[in-house]
């Protein structure tokens, strides 16, 4: 999904960028999602840069498990 941006960061003004999941859980996700994206199901072999998406925002009380991300 989209970039951070800077009502995304961390309240003492880092950007949390790939660092907030760990590697081995990002890539979980991935492979549970078929490598490819959620919405429009544009996939790695197509050349897309895979990046992870939470169906509820932290900023609406979403959490990093696994059932709040997606591909």
């Amino acid at each position: 999904m989209a970039a951070v941006t800077d009502r995304h960061k961390k309240s003492n003004g880092q950007g949390q960028g790939m660092n907030w999941i760990r590697p081995a859980k990002r890539l979980a996700i991935y492979v549970r999602d078929g490598l490819a994206c959620a919405y429009c199901g544009s996939a790695v072999e197509d050349g897309t840069k895979l990046t992870l998406d939470h169906l509820t925002p932290h900023s609406h009380g979403g959490s990093n498990h696994a059932t709040n991300l997606v591909t």
